[in-house]
């Protein structure tokens, strides 16, 4: 059924699967039927799970819509994988219209189409602080493989991470170490160290996304990408990239066919203030950044090239230090790409003799390379985007020296339905802003620092602040119960004359809050006595009862 859901404990999927189904594995939840609207993991881990199946929409979840997961973490069981047909990631095999956030997903999946670590196919969900850590395969033509997603449609991604093994066989693969495909979208703060092995024809392949329609910001990667097949597009970022890149690296070494890069394979947009470092192996076209720049809006400015090897096998191959070639419309470049001065670039096995040029770039050593001076002269950043210590610049929100944030209260105190408003802390104890929110404003609402109490139940109350170039970000979530206020109903003492008939009892009640009144009772309340106009002289019990309320535990007092 839809709603809120929490997990209280780590989960072992084992004993549930072998005696359930020990052929197949786990099902998927959702396959056949209920959804859930939003779920906490509360920081627990679901471990053990496997699935061994052919069907389409593969994964802990099937299908997963308008909803939320969040604090959780979710591990394939040793020697075991997540094995579906299209459409399959370990955590959910399409997702649509939610959010995904702080979430570590750990182990290996195979499937065909759109298969991801975390998820086959994201539509227009955010997805923030998910990390993946583990292997992806898919033996399809026309298949999207990713760490994180095979396909993210109109998803903003941030601070999100991949440390993934992908390996693909069919022709017209998109494959990234992050994201197969990112359509529509933006990746933000992202980072991968892949390896990734595709074997076919005219397949796109990154480091980071494999086929690239978002813009992607303040990103990186390392590791190794390859590509066999013919007629592919391989670089350390983006195979190929229609959207902008900004301030973003690579580290990854290369080796590919058709267009291979340090950076981007082949763009019809733009790329500013980046840098590549990895060796870049190819058989026809490669340059240390971009392969090739086409169309109008595409264009490099403010960018390295610190690549050591440029390699390219062909014996008509082409290849420059900073951009392998630019056409139809292509801005031309200018002098303010830089090129490490000792990159050894070599056509068909004989070394080649470079100079200073619009697509060769300028020369740098590597001193200057690892001077904060070279990239301001290129207009870089180093108040709130770049850092730079002994060597290459690094991204700052990566900063391994930012310190962590905490704040004052460990927990918050359980409060009751009538209490007054309370005041939340504004700031962490490093002087950062704090933003609150409510997972559920029926029960507690927060207007700045202050929460008021609407009703009873159990609510998450989510604690905020925002990464500085000092601080990383922080979030903790507090679990309030808000317990039903006490509420007193009695029957008021009356006497009659023995033969005459009771008179209409009165009610008495005690405790309401909030200028409630009885109004407010879902049920009313009844009084009766065992008397009657026949019953003798004596004392008679007026039992009262029956009364149920949403805020208030009932107490009755009878009367006589």
């Amino acid at each position: 059924n839809r709603g809120y859901y929490k997990v209280m404990n780590d989960i072992d999927l084992t004993s549930w699967i072998n005696e359930n189904s020990p052929t197949e594995g786990w099902v998927s939840i959702g396959r056949n039927s209920g959804e859930a609207t939003y779920i906490n993991g509360d920081g627990h881990r679901i471990t053990g799970l496997w699935i061994n199946t052919t069907q389409d929409y593969t994964g802990l979840f099937s299908n997963f819509s308008a909803g939320i997961i969040k604090n959780l973490t979710v591990e394939v069981a040793n020697g075991k994988k997540v094995k579906g047909g299209d459409y399959t990631g370990i955590l959910i095999g399409r997702n649509a219209n939610g959010k995904l956030e702080n979430i570590t997903v750990k182990g290996e999946v195979e499937g065909t189409g759109h298969v991801g670590g975390v998820v086959g196919y994201a539509l227009n969900t955010i997805l923030d602080k998910i990390t993946f850590d583990g292997t992806v395969t898919s033996n399809t033509t026309d298949a999207f493989a990713g760490g994180l997603a095979g396909i993210a449609e109109k998803c903003p991604i941030t601070r999100s991470s991949a440390n993934s093994i992908i390996t693909t066989t069919g022709l017209n693969n998109r494959v990234g170490g992050l994201i197969g495909y990112a359509k529509d979208g933006t990746i933000d703060k992202s980072f991968v160290n892949t390896t990734l092995s595709v074997n076919g024809e005219k397949s796109y392949v990154g480091g980071l996304v494999g086929y690239s329609e978002s813009l992607i910001t303040q990103s990186y990667s390392s590791g190794n990408v390859t590509a066999t097949g013919n007629n592919s597009y391989t670089s350390g970022l983006i195979g190929y990239a229609c959207s902008p890149v900004s301030n973003c690296y690579s580290t990854a070494d290369v080796s590919g066919t058709l267009y291979s890069a340090g950076l981007v394979g082949y763009t019809f947009s733009s790329i500013d203030k980046c840098y590549a470092t990895g060796n870049v192996e190819g058989v026809m076209y490669g340059a240390g950044i971009v392969g090739e720049l086409d169309g109008s809006e595409a264009r490099l400015t403010n960018s390295v090239a610190a690549n050591n090897i440029l390699s390219l096998s062909a014996q008509s191959s082409w290849g420059c230090r900073v951009i392998g070639g630019y056409k139809n419309g292509a801005a031309d470049p200018n002098m303010s790409n830089y090129a490490l001065n000792t990159m050894q670039v070599s056509l068909n096995n004989v070394p080649q003799k470079k100079t200073d040029d619009l697509v060769e770039g300028v020369f740098k050593t590597s001193e200057d390379l690892y001077s904060q001076t070279s990239y301001i002269s290129l207009g870089w950043d180093f108040n709130e985007t770049w850092s730079i210590d002994s060597e290459y610049p690094f991204l700052y929100w990566n900063n391994p020296y930012k310190k962590e944030q905490t704040i004052s209260i460990a927990t918050i105190e359980n409060r009751k339905y009538g209490d007054e408003s309370f005041r939340l802390p504004s700031m962490t104890e490093q002087g950062q802003a704090v933003t609150w929110s409510s997972n559920d404003a029926t029960i507690v609402n927060i207007n700045g620092q202050t929460a008021t109490i609407l009703r009873a139940g159990d609510v998450t109350l989510t604690a905020t602040s925002e990464e500085t170039n000092e601080y990383m970000d922080f979030s903790k979530d507090y679990t309030v119960s808000i317990a039903k206020a006490k509420l007193k109903i009695s029957a008021q003492n009356c006497t009659r004359y023995m033969g005459d008939d009771n008179p209409e009892f009165t009610i008495i009640y005690s405790g309401f809050v909030n200028n409630d009144n009885a109004s407010v009772l879902s049920v009313m309340p009844v009084a009766t006595t065992t008397a009657n106009h026949n019953s003798p002289v004596g004392e008679y019990t007026i039992s009262v009862s029956g009364a149920t309320a949403e805020n208030y535990d009932i107490e009755y007092a009878n009367g006589t």
